[in-house]
């Protein structure tokens, strides 16, 4: 009887942004990493220099490819860099902090402050919209890497649609899942059952 290949998973979210972001709202508007973000990302690399990868994939978005790119290095990779890997889109949010948002829009703003994964932002997504593309996306690498080990690196609302889907966790419960900057999870498929190892592993 021949064994079911086992397709190894390594989430891991982006380091820290810079500090102007913090109260302001991004999804995909393209925050930086901050100086300690940036050592916190060489830290990982080094934790992970001797895990076997064939692959790293990231977000495009900056705060996620430096990340990224400093976990790729040392096994002479390149971040692979997938559109659907992105953060959540808070349309007409991004860029504005929390408190010119409740202004301008309090009925949504107290939506989103109850049950977040309920509301469509305007001109973006809803979770549930995140949910599908990041799902289709993953369903997609491991396809191309069965049997194999690959990181992804990407943001917090991505890494829960990931981890909500294998765990069959409801859309309303993400938050539920916690995710720290630079955190790590592992999810391994055995043939196509999922299991995960470990969730939000500081380093």
């Amino acid at each position: 009887m021949t064994s079911s290949p086992v397709t190894a998973l390594l989430l891991i979210r982006h380091t820290a942004p810079a500090a102007w972001a913090k109260g302001v709202c991004h999804g995909v508007l393209d925050v930086p990493l901050s100086e300690d973000g940036a050592i916190h990302a060489q830290g990982i690399a080094d934790h992970l220099r001797d895990t076997t990868l064939d692959a790293v994939y990231a977000s495009p978005l900056s705060r996620a490819v430096v990340t990224a790119t400093a976990v790729a290095a040392p096994h002479g990779l390149r971040p692979v860099l997938r559109e659907q890997l992105v953060e959540i889109d808070f349309g007409a949010f991004e860029g504005r902090t929390f408190d010119e948002i409740a202004a301008s829009y309090p009925d949504l703003y107290g939506q989103w402050m109850r049950d977040p994964a309920t509301v469509r932002f305007p001109a973006g997504e809803t979770f549930g919209d995140l949910r599908a593309r990041v799902t289709e996306e993953i369903a997609r690498i491991r396809r191309e890497h069965r049997g194999g080990s690959v990181a992804v690196v990407t943001h917090g609302g991505v890494i829960r649609a990931v981890l909500a889907d294998v765990l069959g966790v409801e859309d309303g419960k993400i938050f539920r899942i916690g995710q720290s900057w630079g955190g790590l999870s592992l999810v391994e498929w055995v043939g196509d059952e999922p299991i995960v190892r470990y969730l939000n592993v500081a380093v």
